[in-house]
């Protein structure tokens, strides 16, 4: 019989050969770390001691103190009996449902969600929280420990789909030891995800929800006790602000239509590439966003106006009008009618008269029509009406006007009001913006809930000249972007420096204002009526006859989509519940097909609409409590309401791509 030492050595080698097939880079991780120790460049804070009892436990050098300070086996398996299969018991939502929203009159922000809202209340009088689940498919570990408890709760749950969070690689590399992840996971699908950063965390919390995303109404977990909560914080945060909930289907369906109100008619921008300008390369551009630090350094941005491009997002406006400062460019590309509203108590036509406006393609007509015609530049949002056009596209404005100004050319970015994190003093935008508020920092509530939100939950992150800094959903939304942009755009030539008080953002250099040396920009008139002509070579008016075969064939895939869910109401069946979901899962992949240009449009919205209806459906499928009868009447319902909301979806597009297409052959 094998020595537990014996046997906790093999389990090592076993596990390190399981990492290094299947997970190289987690693998790649722990090696460097054991290497480390090998080396004597790393020192242990723990060591792992066998317990008479029969069990092991963790000490920490320093401390002395124990990770269990009892018996782990037995707390392992206290773990696993809180674990039921309970919908509200150890549980995240994986989206929040709202409940009679089909019967209010909804603004344009509501009503991106409009036929959901039957399917949702439908949902939610017939299936509560408080039942019970058939399976539990997908399952979380917040916490790996020695990983004990691990086996027990799978043992138990019986997960297909498992993801692994654990922040101190060093306990990690200890739970090779004691657990056998080679046997637990060979069947199994499994994202690690140990001693991540927020941007790599982030990514691998996506992958996990992506993987299988009709699972996801109910994502249930286990907590290790020791470990941190900031990474269930961050997992809210990421569940909030999932973009099938920020923009929900309909506003996508109407960010791609909305750019044909100005095609043949406004220059359209090409960012396929960083541009070559030669007027702006070695000029200092700031880019000015709403936030906290704005106000704080106006008096500095008004003092050097004269000697940097200044580059303002749209909700900035206000501020530089009160502190007349006039903005070079202009960006914006908020699409809803409530977002007017920055453009609202001062002469706006006057104030930007002389700027150069680069806008989104879903910015609202009335909001293009208040800029100079001739100076204004559209560029596409994933749309590619115009071919081999590049698209811009991130969660808000800040992070897009970052991408701008990178892909503009400009060797020398200062990024102003991007906080996107609250100030000192609980305010969430310099004061003149439209939605800026305050949160008590003194009172807020630190109990951990299971229940998600966008703007209420606040959570910490790196600050750029503190530690760290409190952000919500909605704003590390952006952060998160913004630092994916800067990774992937930001060239060896380009320094960015970030002036806030706010988030930090990878690969930019923090820097306060006051120390900073500007010099004075001579002729900048000159300079900026060659920037103009230079980005007007680069725009486009009209589409070319490519450009409509494009679109026509986009007509013609939407039609044959129309088809596709026509046969899917021929051959679906309610009586049995297998059949109806092998059913829906092949409409499915019938609608989505390789991506091209002339299908990616239609498809990003029916699979936003999907990733809201589908987890509903499967967990309507997936409670016990209801019988097959009830079950079978309901689903009939829901499915119903969901053919009914994907044939408003192909009716919307192909009508606007059609009367579009007419009108460009009548005015041919």
């Amino acid at each position: 019989m094998q020595s537990i030492e014996t046997q906790a050595i093999e389990n090592f080698h076993n596990n390190m050969d399981y990492l290094k097939k299947h997970h190289n880079e987690l693998f790649h991780k722990v090696d460097i770390f054991q290497n480390g120790l090998e080396s004597g460049y790393t020192f242990e804070k723990y060591t792992l001691e066998y317990k008479n009892e029969g069990y092991f436990d963790v000490q920490n050098l320093q401390t002395k103190e124990f990770l269990y300070s009892d018996n782990s086996e037995k707390i392992s398996q206290s773990l696993c009996d809180q674990i039921n299969f309970k919908k509200d018991h150890f549980s995240f939502q994986g989206f929040r449902l709202v409940y009679g929203f089909e019967d209010r009159e909804l603004d344009d922000m509501a009503s991106s969600h409009k036929d959901i809202y039957p399917i949702m209340s439908y949902y939610l009088e017939r299936y509560p929280y408080e039942t019970t689940m058939k399976k539990i498919e997908k399952f979380m570990f917040i916490g790996t420990g020695l990983g004990t408890h691990i086996e027990k709760v799978l043992q138990k749950t019986k997960s297909e789909i498992i993801f692994i969070v654990e922040d101190d690689l060093e306990l990690f590399r200890l739970s090779l030891f004691t657990t056998p992840y080679y046997k637990l996971f060979s069947d199994k699908m499994v994202i690690f995800s140990i001693a991540s950063n927020e941007t790599d965390f982030s990514r691998d919390f996506r992958q996990f929800l992506e993987n299988s995303f009709y699972l996801n109404r109910l994502l249930k977990y286990s907590y290790f006790p020791a470990h941190s909560k900031n990474k269930i914080q961050l997992m809210k945060s990421i569940l909030a602000s999932q973009n099938f909930l920020t923009f929900g289907y309909n506003t996508v369906l109407d960010k791609f239509l909305r750019p044909l109100q100005a095609l043949n008619s406004y220059h359209f921008l090409n960012l396929a590439k960083h541009l070559q300008l030669k007027s702006i390369t070695e000029k200092p551009v700031v880019v000015v966003g709403a936030g906290p630090s704005l106000d704080k350094n106006i008096q500095w941005l008004a003092q050097h106006q004269e000697d940097l491009i200044i580059f303002a997002v749209a909700t900035s406006l206000r501020t530089l009008h009160k502190h007349n400062i006039k903005p070079d460019i202009v960006s914006h590309i908020d699409g809803f009618k409530y977002g007017y509203k920055n453009f609202e108590t001062f002469p706006i036509k006057e104030f930007v008269k002389d700027s150069i406006a680069i806008l989104g393609s879903f910015v609202e007509k009335r909001v293009i029509e208040l800029f100079n015609k001739e100076q204004t530049f559209i560029f596409e949002e994933d749309t590619f009406y115009f071919n081999n056009f590049g698209s811009v596209e991130a969660p808000c404005i800040g992070s897009t006007s970052v991408a701008n100004a990178i892909l503009l050319g400009f060797k020398e970015i200062y990024l102003l009001g991007i906080d996107l994190a609250l100030g000192k003093d609980g305010a969430t935008h310099a004061g003149a913006h439209i939605t800026s508020g305050k949160y008590d920092l003194e009172h807020l509530d630190s109990n951990l809930t299971n229940e998600i939100s966008l703007r209420d939950d606040l959570f910490t992150v790196q600050g750029n000249f503190t530690e760290a800094v409190k952000t919500t959903p909605l704003f590390n939304n952006s952060i998160v972007a913004i630092n994916n942009i800067v990774t992937h755009l930001k060239t060896e030539q380009q320094t960015i420096y970030n002036l806030n008080e706010g988030a930090h953002f990878r690969n930019t250099i923090a820097i306060h204002a006051k120390d900073i040396t500007i010099h004075s920009m001579h002729n900048k008139k000159d300079v900026f009526n060659n920037f103009y002509n230079e980005i007007l070579q680069l725009s486009q008016t009209k589409l070319s006859e490519e450009d409509l075969e494009s679109m026509r064939q986009r007509l013609s895939y939407a039609k044959k989509t129309n088809k596709i869910i026509k046969k899917y109401q021929k051959r679906v069946t309610y009586t049995d519940i297998n059949k109806y979901l092998y059913n829906l899962y092949g409409l499915i992949i019938e609608l989505y097909p390789a991506q091209t240009r002339e299908n990616r449009n239609i498809t990003k919205v029916f699979d936003m609409f999907f990733q809201y209806v589908v987890p509903i459906i499967y967990d309507m499928c997936n409670t016990k409590e209801k019988d097959l009868k009830q079950l079978h009447e309901d689903i009939k319902r829901v499915d119903t309401l969901v053919v009914e909301a994907l044939n408003n979806i192909i009716n919307t597009y192909t009508k606007k791509i059609g009367t579009f297409l007419q009108k460009t052959k009548r005015a041919s």
